[in-house]
């Protein structure tokens, strides 16, 4: 049996090799959500405001290193995102990144690699996000949305995103070289007191929702997103404060 944290550092790893391979350009473009040729079974989830509600200054973590030693968390980041661009701070330097909402319930932002046997290419870091009364909750986990029985759920990994149509049929979905395929998965709904669950998968890799209304989540986004790591500030440099300060206490005296 793989236990649940090894599972973790195991899809980190498997999102870095393949995200690392795919990009020669930044892709996507534009800021725009689900970037080119996205399928219907999509496209049709978007949430209005979903680009607009992502723009401006947040303090986030965002792990922006290519390597595979990274935080699982993420780092401590500023970010200012306008449009299709982002700057990212670590305490330190400050990198120019593009930026995405590529799919309903996910946002990538592309990191160029210029060192290594990648150099050229680009690396792309990825937060799932929900809208909830037009506010933008972002984090890292799995969340999505449902329309009856129908849903749509992102979660880490490789097959990160779960489509179930109104008739049971459940795909998981991949996006290489900005080219989108899919397979047939197992989705199921069930009940926990009155609250609806859908689970995703089977045996160890199963991922488990949450339904609050029309809005699905599991628990570690849930706490991540009460932990207060992805909030919006007043201005960029209220966001590199706030950071500077974490990364400054993190380190102690």
């Amino acid at each position: 049996m793989v236990r649940p944290m090894t599972k973790r550092w195991l899809l980190i790893g498997m999102c870095a090799a393949v995200c690392s391979a795919c990009g020669k350009t930044d892709g996507g473009g534009g800021g725009g959500g689900g970037g080119p040729s996205v399928p219907d079974e999509i496209g049709s989830w978007m949430p209005k405001g979903a680009v607009d509600a992502w723009q401006g200054p947040w303090a986030s973590r965002l792990t922006l290193k290519t390597s595979m030693s990274m935080s699982m968390a993420g780092d401590p980041a500023a970010i200012e995102i306008k449009g299709d661009k982002a700057k990212v701070f670590d305490g330190t330097t400050e990198t120019e990144v593009g930026f995405v909402v590529d799919s309903p319930c996910s946002a990538s932002f592309k990191i160029a690699i210029t060192e290594g046997t990648m150099k050229g290419g680009t690396s792309t870091v990825t937060k799932q996000f929900m809208l909830k009364d037009g506010k933008l909750l972002a984090g890292e986990g799995a969340t999505g949305m449902r329309k009856g029985k129908a849903a749509i759920v992102c979660m880490i990994g490789l097959d990160k995103l779960i489509t179930l149509d109104d008739k049971g049929a459940c795909k998981s979905w991949n996006n290489m070289f900005d080219k989108w395929s899919s397979k047939d998965t197992s989705c199921a709904w069930s009940k926990d007191g009155d609250k609806d669950i859908l689970t995703i998968g089977k045996g160890d890799w199963t991922t488990k929702v949450y339904a609050e209304g029309d809005l699905l989540q599991n628990e570690q986004f849930a706490d991540y997103v009460k932990q207060g790591q992805h909030t919006k500030t007043a201005s960029y440099d209220a966001a590199k404060t706030e950071v500077t300060a974490k990364l400054k206490d993190k380190k102690g005296p």
